[in-house]
């Protein structure tokens, strides 16, 4: 990914030339001898796939580019540092001044140009998170602290604008790592090296295959589940070195490299347009990748290599390519931040060709003067002098985090507004990976009491939970919260979530668990059922049957409500479905910042009307009538009843999100407690009719 390597040149194989030559004081003829231009071409395919796939240009699985920026860079920066440690020539000052001297100038000024602009538009909490993972950015840590905020593939990551330095975090670990590694193993004979970085690989590797199973989130952004595919170009560049010490494989077979080639491309292409969002990724999706880029970079002499990744163009795009690769996201995540709808195609092109001048301009007047200046000092005092930039940049981003975000740029009714919006704790709410509800008193006080009220279901059941709490506490009754995320009430269903592949199955466990709780608790009278109804009908979370029973989503919806139901009802239950609230097209708290950001009004196109800023009209509501159709058909024959709350919440033209400055809902989905309060109303109705 980076351009450690003056012109990613290849490094001699002369154990004399390596001591007495210095890597940025190659000469122009050294230099074009060595050059490969159809890397700087792979280094276009790479960042263009991810560029394409961060702008929604038809690329699902362009995410795979990063994981060709790896096999490259471990290539080139892995084979410098194995050979110069073989050769005793290897010195951590002169390779990490060379790093520096690549890597930092464009990003700081990255940095830096995303903290202005977030100054100018962010939420307290936005510019927070930012300074939080701006720091980590330039201690090569935000791959770690992105890891514990945020999945790669959730729709809250686009608002994220230093989402795409994750990747820079896993490469300075790595380069960390490996320079140990190597002088550690020096003194082994050949054999005994490769059997140790054969190892540590296959081990990564298996590791990243384990992972993605149970851990999918920490295996994407971490070191040890990414360290195979920068050893995979690292072993490649070692094999590569000691050929040429050995004097063979100096005959190229045109044959045998083509059909590498030809093979290698159609490795990476096939992944490009068939992985998405869902795919289970590292791991065994990513061997593909990260294979059909060994065998193209092995491949040098292939018509491939020369005339297509050698292309001018591609090699224009592969030189910019650092820099394409840090400015893009920024550009479009803030956009993303900023706007309350997607962009359009029209303003996303728009974008990514701003993406790309800027690009040109930061490796023209940022990247290449840096990284070509020459200096007459020592190198320990280049490590100084970046030592010193970063503390300043850090000093700067950090102040955004230190401040709770500069929350005197904002007025105090969007401070309470966003205080508002923060999910409320809920230990209640079982998170994913457990199985089993919480049934302590917070959470299940029913065994003293001669009657209770138990919710069942996801987060969406939870979110009702103040609301249903105060109606038991009203009526002098116990309560109990039996929910999970993302788990719907069901029996013999389930639903599956993308990003926790063993969810399915967590859910069906928790559920059986919950019935027998509810069997066994006489005095739990009343079981209200709610859930997000409609999350189950959608390609990312459909739902599913552990009995491989493959009717339409719907159908299973009706089938899982009903089986519990009647489980319920013939135990003595009396059974309550809560039809789901209306969805938002927009959070309330970024309707809320458009209202009182000029920029952000200006760039919405927001009206003059004030109910804009606390209600949405029904048009732009989304009602899930296809949920709604099965909970009717679930309930029919059945003593349950099936309450609607949309009235407490919508008019005939509108539906409020806000009420005196209280929101009622915390996102665009899940009521706020004021909001489960104000419908609570609904339920005592309901309770009160059927007795």
């Amino acid at each position: 990914m980076f351009r450690f390597i003056e012109d990613h040149a290849i490094p001699p194989a002369s154990a004399t030339a390596a001591r007495k030559v210095k890597i940025d004081k190659i000469a122009p003829s050294q230099r074009e001898t060595n050059y490969r231009p159809d890397i700087d071409g792979l280094r276009a395919i790479a960042v263009l796939c991810v560029v394409a796939f961060h702008f929604g240009l038809a690329t699902s699985g362009g995410f795979v580019g990063v994981d060709v920026f790896f096999v490259i860079s471990g290539f080139l920066v892995g084979g410098h540092v194995y050979q110069a440690a073989s050769e005793r020539s290897f010195s951590y000052v002169d390779f990490y001044a060379r790093r520096a001297k690549r890597i930092m100038p464009a990003l700081l000024a990255v940095l830096l140009a995303t903290f202005v602009v977030m100054t100018a538009v962010a939420t307290p909490q936005e510019l927070r998170d930012f300074g939080r993972d701006g720091v980590a950015t330039v201690f090569a840590a935000s791959n770690v602290t992105l890891s514990k905020s945020v999945s790669y593939f959730r729709p809250t990551a686009e608002s994220n604008p230093l989402l795409m330095t994750w990747s820079l975090g896993v490469e300075e670990q790595f380069y960390i790592c490996v320079p140990v590694l190597f002088l550690l193993t020096a003194r082994l004979r050949l054999r005994g090296r490769l059997f140790v970085l054969s190892g540590i690989t296959l081990l990564s590797f298996a590791v990243a295959v384990v992972g993605v199973a149970y851990k999918p989130t920490l295996t994407f952004y971490l070191l040890p589940t990414r360290a195979w595919e920068l050893a995979a170009g690292t072993l490649l560049s070692i094999f590569a070195y000691h050929a040429r010490q050995l004097g063979v494989g100096t005959r190229t077979n045109l044959f045998l490299q083509n059909f590498l080639a030809i093979a290698g491309l159609a490795l990476i292409s096939i992944p490009v347009v068939t992985y998405n969002s869902s795919t289970q990724f590292p791991g065994l999706a990513a061997f593909p990748v990260v294979f059909g880029t060994v065998l193209l970079l092995a491949s040098q002499h292939s018509i491939i290599n020369r005339r297509l990744l050698g292309h001018p163009l591609l090699r224009w795009f592969g030189l910019v390519s650092y820099s394409l690769y840090l400015w893009h996201w920024p550009i479009i995540s803030c956009a993303r931040m900023i706007l309350e709808t997607e962009p359009t195609l029209t303003l996303r092109c728009s974008l990514l060709l701003l993406s790309i001048a800027t690009a040109w301009l930061s490796y023209r007047f940022i990247e290449t003067p840096f990284r070509r200046a020459r200096t007459d000092k020592s190198n320990v005092a280049v490590l100084g002098k970046y030592a010193v930039a970063v503390g300043l940049c850090s000093l700067i981003v950090g102040s955004a985090s230190l401040s709770h975000g500069y929350p005197q740029r904002w007025s105090h009714e969007m401070l309470a507004a966003e205080a508002q919006s923060l999910p409320p704790t809920d230990p209640c709410d079982a998170p994913y990976g457990t199985v089993r509800p919480n049934l302590s008193l917070e959470c299940a006080n029913v065994s003293k009491a001669t009657e209770s009220i138990a919710v069942v279901g996801d987060s969406h059941a939870a979110a009702l939970a103040p609301g249903l709490r105060m109606i038991a506490s009203d009526r002098g009754f116990g309560f109990a919260e039996l929910t999970k995320s993302s788990c719907p009430f069901l029996v013999g269903v389930s639903r599956k979530v993308d990003i926790e592949p063993r969810h399915a199955a967590q859910c069906v466990a928790f559920n059986k668990t919950v019935i027998q709780t509810l069997l066994d608790s006489p005095n739990i009278k009343t079981v209200v059922i709610a859930g997000y109804w409609g999350a189950g009908l959608m390609r990312d979370g459909m739902y599913v049957s552990p009995s491989n029973d493959h009717a339409a989503p719907e159908a299973l919806l009706a089938k899982g409500l009903s089986s519990a139901i009647v489980t319920l009802v013939q135990a003595g239950k009396r059974v309550v479905i809560v039809r789901d609230v209306p969805y938002l097209p927009v959070a309330p708290i970024k309707r809320v910042s458009t209202c009182l950001n000029h920029i952000r009004g200006v760039v919405n196109r927001l009206g003059s009307d004030p109910a804009e800023c606390s209600s949405e009209t029904r048009e732009a509501v989304r009602f899930d009538a296809d949920s709604n159709k099965a909970i009717d058909t679930a309930a029919v024959g059945t003593r349950a009843i099936v309450v609607d709350l949309t009235s407490l919440l919508c008019n005939t033209e509108a539906c409020r999100f806000r009420e005196e400055n209280a929101f009622l809902y915390i996102d665009q989905q899940h009521l706020s407690p004021a909001g489960a309060v104000l419908v609570s109303t609904g339920v005592r109705t309901a309770l009160a009719d059927a007795n």
